[in-house]
């Protein structure tokens, strides 16, 4: 069997990888972690800035490099099925081949997140995110309506129903667009921080007669690209 654990540091990362590190006590006590924003592309005004603040501050992302995080760059495969790992807390496997993601793929397909082998260096669509992350999180109830004129894709519904997505209108979902590092960092927060709803219990019905309450809707904005 393949050692599993949490601190898999890859030191082999190119500098343009998204991603770098998942860091845990273990790989941290002799590595502090800078949780400053220094990034001249992330602003307070930015739809995505609280979520790109609160994954540097708890060492779960980093820059491009000192100065820039690139929210509208790219995500690839591999570096989306570890941060989804982390999101969900599971254990990546040792790597088992020559690319560093090659354990965190492992790891998918162990968990029945994900069938077969993938290009961990092709970047990943909105689609594919979303069926990799519900599967990973055990998302499966749909909304009473869908949303999107572009997909039914049940994985992307169950997600949107968790709050956990959103469309990049209010009735397009993108599914087949690439996914950017913005993006993925407001759905990995939202997946990490998910916990479902508690189910009310049922209460005794009384002899009284009453008005039922108004059927209260929300809508979201859904200006944030996610």
């Amino acid at each position: 069997l393949q050692k599993c654990h949490t601190y898999d540091l890859f030191f082999a990362l190119r500098p343009t990888l998204a991603y770098d590190d998942i860091h845990t006590p273990e790989t941290t006590v002799n590595k502090p972690i800078d949780t400053s924003l220094k990034f001249s592309d992330v602003k307070e005004s930015d739809w995505f800035f609280k979520d790109v603040k609160d994954l540097v501050r708890d060492g779960t992302v980093s820059g491009m490099n000192a100065t820039s995080f690139a929210p509208n760059g790219n995500v690839t495969w591999g570096q989306a099925l570890k941060l989804i790992a982390a999101a969900v807390h599971a254990l990546g496997y040792d790597r088992d081949g020559a690319h560093w993601a090659n354990g965190w793929m492992r790891r998918a397909q162990v968990s029945k997140w994900l069938e077969g082998d993938v290009d961990l260096d092709k970047p990943i669509t909105r689609l594919e995110l979303c069926q990799v992350a519900a599967k990973a999180k055990g998302l499966t109830e749909q909304p009473e309506k869908n949303p999107f004129a572009d997909t039914s894709d049940p994985d992307v519904l169950a997600l949107n129903r968790a709050g956990i997505v959103s469309g990049v209108t209010a009735t397009e979902f993108k599914p087949n667009d690439l996914l950017t590092r913005a993006q993925i960092s407001k759905i990995i927060v939202a997946l990490r921080d998910y916990t479902p709803p508690k189910e009310k219990k049922s209460s005794k019905k009384t002899t009284e007669t009453t008005t039922p309450a108004a059927t209260e809707t929300t809508a979201a904005s859904e200006d944030d690209g996610d």
